[in-house]
């Protein structure tokens, strides 16, 4: 990745907590083995509550199927936000809520794969769901589609969005988080029309995506500090930090998951009871993404 120059204090940005997890076995699995339906959900819940230290104006998950095929005409890609005075306990409480026919939001949740966050803003009397994370990228081509969070701010947001304008594009806010979904969203595309062809499958596409060079071609477009997570609608999934190492970024990988935090404690007091032990936890090297295909 580019080096870039360090963000300005006067930067629209958050400052906020992201929590990861992907699942390495079929959901039946843990569903079995632990005997909680809501296995994924519950413990993005309790890394989200461990970290809303980092952030009290809202929270918002994202949440998907792979193969995205094995739901046909149905959604594959979830998000759910929340803001309120207490937004990770009230959002929780809100995808588990029954309705009159005994069934839940979280029921919908049941993916392989979930990202959450917790928002501190200093766009204070400007937040509104819009700006909550999660944000997605729509497409109706699964590589092309991406649902983002991030802990950062950039130093330029206006030179993105010229970036964005150069392109045809006409963005309609100063978030940093929606110009980087866009920007995320214009290479995934990129790369898609590189790899679609004749007798091309979206199997082979998706098998080839490559998120690394993706990645390397947003951050030619960021100046600042930040530790991303994001969903791609085929289910390819990542973290990754900026390559100065100012937002703070760990991780872990058993045989049952891949997880990533802003605090390792997040990750430490979530999975001690399910046999991780600290000395699995790192960090992520500054400027290293972390990908699961």
């Amino acid at each position: 990745m580019k080096e870039n120059s360090l963000p300005s204090e006067d930067t629209i940005g958050h400052h906020c907590g992201i929590a990861y997890i992907r699942l390495r076995k079929d959901p039946e699995y843990y569903t079995e083995k632990y005997a909680d339906p809501y296995f994924l959900l519950n413990l993005v819940y309790l890394m989200l509550l461990r970290q809303r230290n980092r952030g009290q104006d809202a929270a918002g998950i994202a949440t998907a199927f792979i193969p995205y095929h094995s739901r046909p005409d149905s959604e594959y890609l979830f998000k759910d936000k929340m803001i309120s005075a207490d937004p990770v306990v009230d959002l929780y409480k809100s995808v588990l809520d029954k309705d009159l026919t005994g069934k839940c939001i979280a029921d919908e949740r049941a993916g392989q794969v979930m990202i959450g966050h917790v928002l501190y803003s200093t766009m204070l009397s400007q937040v509104d769901y819009r700006y909550v994370h999660p944000i997605e990228k729509m497409d109706a081509w699964p590589t092309r589609r991406i649902a983002i969070a991030m802990n950062g701010n950039f130093a330029n947001n206006k030179e993105q969005r010229d970036f964005m304008r150069s392109l045809g594009k006409a963005p309609t806010s100063l978030s940093d988080m929606e110009t980087l979904a866009e920007s995320f969203g214009h290479f995934l595309s990129l790369a898609h029309e590189l790899l679609a062809g004749p007798g091309k499958s979206m199997d082979q596409i998706s098998s080839d995506l490559d998120l690394v060079h993706v990645m390397r071609r947003v951050n030619r477009q960021l100046k600042g500090a930040y530790a991303i997570e994001g969903i791609v609608g085929n289910g390819d999934s990542f973290f990754c930090r900026d390559p100065f190492g100012i937002r703070p970024l760990f991780y872990a990988k058993t045989e049952e998951f891949v997880i990533a935090a802003s605090e390792p404690s997040a990750i430490a007091t979530t999975f001690s009871t399910l046999g991780l032990v600290n000395d699995d936890i790192q960090e992520l090297p500054p400027g290293h993404i972390f990908i699961v295909k």
